[in-house]
């Protein structure tokens, strides 16, 4: 399966359509170095609706679901296509509650987004991830995510087996991929891949990428 690395520059763009450069490497609040990286990864639920070709004064709301990260400033890093939609709710590790979040920051050619939970509730306990390096061929790595089917937390374990510029379907541009043979599911997308405590990608859908170089 694939990860990517957040290690780029990317464009954003917010909820009015202002430019917005950033670089991902935000300056990251220490963490406790035993605390394990799982309570930090969130469960994130999209709705968005869908027209109705027969009754088109009606919509049906469909929902989907993929996984993401809390990093510095009370922010959460997940994919932009996981957040590509109209109605965005995240849930912490452990917690029944559903908390709503806005989309601050979203980069459609790069698949990343940014969202903002104001819940003061929903932050407690809560800590930021930190970035790491970029990993080696044959280091071990974990994935972690909320896969489809089910609403406990999976953590797969695996080896770096290619590191890689590859085109991204959507917007054409050449993001560096990572290949590991650690299981990422369909609702894992958007989750960390850790090394020790540290973030070094983000899991993505393989068909997300060309298959040429």
């Amino acid at each position: 399966m694939l990860f990517r690395s957040v290690h780029i520059v990317a464009r954003f763009y917010n909820s009015s359509n202002t430019t917005i450069p950033r670089f991902l490497y935000y300056p990251l609040i220490s963490q406790n170095e035993n605390r394990s990286a799982i309570d930090s990864v969130v469960k994130i639920f999209s709705f968005y609706r869908l027209p109705n070709v027969v009754q088109p004064w009606q919509t049906t709301e469909e929902e989907y679901s993929g996984s993401g990260f809390a990093i510095s400033g009370r922010r959460i890093l997940t994919s932009a296509h996981v957040a590509n939609h109209s109605y965005v709710q995240v849930r912490k590790h452990g917690s029944p509650t559903k908390h709503k979040a806005k989309v601050e920051a979203f980069g459609y050619e790069c698949d990343l987004a940014i969202l903002v939970v104001d819940s003061e509730e929903f932050w407690k306990d809560i800590k930021p991830l930190e970035l790491g390096d970029i990993p080696f061929k044959q280091e071990t790595v974990f994935a972690l995510g909320y896969p489809v089917g089910g609403d406990t937390i999976s953590v797969t374990k695996g080896v770096v087996s290619r590191i890689e510029s590859r085109k991204y379907s959507n917007s054409s541009i050449e993001l560096l991929v990572i290949q590991t043979d650690a299981a990422i599911n369909r609702g894992d997308n958007g989750g960390p891949v850790v090394m020790g405590k540290k973030v070094v990608g983000m899991a993505i859908k393989s068909r997300s990428f060309s298959e040429n170089k």
